[in-house]
C-alpha cells in the first residue's frame, strides 16, 4: 500500500517586543519571512494531503499551485532588506529553492509514482517511493530547522523572543 508520512514542521513565530522602534521594524521583517515560509508550507502541506487521493489531476493542480506559491514568494522576498537580516532573507531563499528544486523532482516523482496502476505497482516502487519521502523528509527539516537557526540569532540581535506554536519561547 502507499502511504506517505511526511513531516513538516513550520517553526511559526509570534514576536514580543519593547516600543523600541528599530525592534518593531525588525520583528516586522522577520514576520514577513516567517508568513512567506508559511504560505509555502502551507501549499506544500496541501500537496501532500493531495497525494493520499492518488487523483492525478488534483496532484498536478497542487503541485501548480505550490510552485506558483514559491514564485510569488520569491518576488515578495527578493526586494526586502533589513540592516541585520541578510542571512535570515537568504535562509528563506535557500527554502524557495529548495521547495522549487522539490516540486520537480522528489514530489513530482512522488505523483509519477502514485499514478502507477495499482496492479503495475511492485515493490521496487514502494521502495523508491518510501526513500523519497525519506529523503524529502530529511532535507526539509534541515533547512526549516536552518531557518530557525536564523530566526533566534536575529530576534537576539534586535532583543525580541519568538513563541512558537508549541509554546516554547526562545
Amino acid at each position: 500500500m502507499k502511504n506517505l508520512s511526511l513531516w513538516i514542521a513550520l517553526p511559526l513565530a509570534v514576536l514580543f517586543f519593547s516600543c523600541n522602534a528599530k525592534q518593531k521594524e525588525a520583528v516586522a521583517y522577520s514576520d514577513q519571512l516567517v508568513q512567506l515560509q508559511g504560505r509555502i508550507v502551507d501549499a506544500q502541506v496541501n500537496l501532500i494531503s493531495t497525494l493520499e487521493t492518488y487523483d492525478s489531476e488534483l496532484m498536478h493542480a497542487e503541485l501548480a499551485a505550490l510552485k506558483n506559491e514559491i514564485k510569488q514568494a520569491k518576488a515578495e522576498a527578493d526586494p526586502m532588506s533589513f540592516e541585520k537580516g541578510k542571512r535570515l532573507k537568504n535562509v528563506l531563499l535557500q527554502f524557495l529553492d529548495y521547495a522549487a528544486f522539490t516540486c520537480d523532482n522528489e514530489l513530482l516523482e512522488l505523483i509519477t509514482l502514485l499514478e502507477i496502476p495499482a496492479d503495475e505497482y511492485d515493490t521496487d516502487d514502494e521502495a523508491r517511493y518510501m526513500e523519497i519521502v525519506e529523503l524529502y523528509d530529511t532535507r526539509t527539516t534541515r533547512i526549516m530547522d536552518e531557518f530557525l537557526i536564523e530566526q533566534k540569532a536575529f530576534a537576539k540581535a534586535y532583543n525580541f523572543h519568538l513563541e512558537m506554536e508549541d509554546g516554547s519561547i526562545y
